[in-house]
């Protein structure tokens, strides 16, 4: 009885099919098992029984289909599951009701009221206010310190050298400020930069290189055009700004400008810019960074916390380290700078 017992633990019944089982297969009683040492099907038909036995194997099989038909009702019971139309509907008024326009302006407000840049003490206090309105909300929010390497300008200086009918050009690299916004009138608010840019004055004579893609490289090169120990000017968009700036480097370049071009990014000829629609104004430009690695530069793949390991700066500047190649001055432009 034992080894009946045991036998039974060790097969386990699985849903049968309509090609499992034919009126025929059922009359007989046959039941489809597998045990753990086979998982190949096994059909097993008694030869020669009689009607009570032959119908044994039939009735457990019903008794565990029924017990689970149950299990489910009572589960069903227990716990309500929406799936009517209506009160779906009910879902999700109630999570449409939830947002407010007002506690989103004044979010909104607080955030943009004054510059944050990373790593600055206004960025410390929204860091600290957000915990607090996540507190307040039940979550449990805290702030864990990283300790990591972030860029910011001192000063940015673009002018032309040559030709000399054109040496007074001189960009101010700044946005113009906007009458309604008094923040872009804000003397602490960055001008235009990018990330991880290297530092250094470099002169050359400029090269227009579409995207900055392989392939734009590529076309030049075709035409018998280099700019090794040039500075190139490349536009926004097609690829990410730091590859721009990888590809420039590893032909040799000096630095490179990258400009919002209108076609991309500017206003067609019949409307203005921000403010008046949702286009990037003419003196507008893109921030951003160009490093093309993951995290914090001095840590590549591991956590910048306190007492970790980091690279030095000449490491982290050599691409064969990091494989970022942040080597070379950038400057990002306005369509009004160029």
């Amino acid at each position: 009885m034992a080894e009946k017992q045991q036998e039974q633990e060790e097969c386990r019944l699985r849903p049968l099919s309509d090609g499992d089982l034919s009126d025929g297969d059922l009359s007989n009683g046959e039941v489809l098992i597998f045990g753990d040492d086979d998982d190949d099907l096994t059909s097993h038909r008694p030869a020669d029984r009689t009607s009570s036995e032959k119908w044994g194997p039939l009735r457990f099989f019903l008794a565990v289909v029924v017990a689970a038909v149950v299990g489910i009702l009572i589960w069903t019971c227990a716990y309500e599951v929406p799936t009517s139309e209506s009160t779906l509907a009910e879902r999700q008024e109630e999570f449409l009701r939830i947002p407010s326009t007002e506690r989103l302006r004044a979010n909104l407000e607080y955030y943009a009221a004054m510059p944050h840049v990373a790593g600055s003490p206004r960025d410390k206090e929204t860091a600290e206010w957000t915990r607090d309105q996540l507190v307040e909300y039940g979550i449990d929010a805290r702030i864990r310190e990283y300790r990591v390497l972030l860029t910011a300008p001192l000063r940015n200086s673009l002018r032309v050298v040559a030709p000399s009918n054109a040496t007074g050009y001189v960009p101010t690299l700044r946005e113009k400020p906007l009458p309604d916004d008094p923040i872009t009138n804000d003397p602490t608010v960055l001008p235009p930069f990018h990330g991880y840019s290297a530092s250094g004055n470099v002169t050359g004579q400029l090269v227009y290189v579409n995207y900055g893609r392989v392939e734009d490289f590529e076309w030049l090169a075709a035409q018998g055009v280099s700019v090794e120990a040039k500075l190139v000017i490349v536009r926004y968009g097609a690829i990410f700004r730091g590859n721009k700036v990888a590809n420039a480097e590893a032909r040799g370049a000096v630095g490179v400008l990258v400009y919002s071009d209108p076609a991309n990014y500017g206003p067609p000829a019949s409307e203005e810019g921000y403010p008046e629609s949702e286009w990037l104004p003419l003196s507008g430009a893109q921030r951003g960074s160009v490093f093309t690695g993951e995290g914090d530069p001095l840590t590549p793949g591991w956590a910048s916390t306190n007492g970790s390991l980091r690279l030095s700066m000449e490491q982290a500047r050599n691409g064969s380290q990091t494989g970022t190649g942040w080597a070379l001055p950038t400057i990002p432009l306005s369509l009004i700078h160029i």
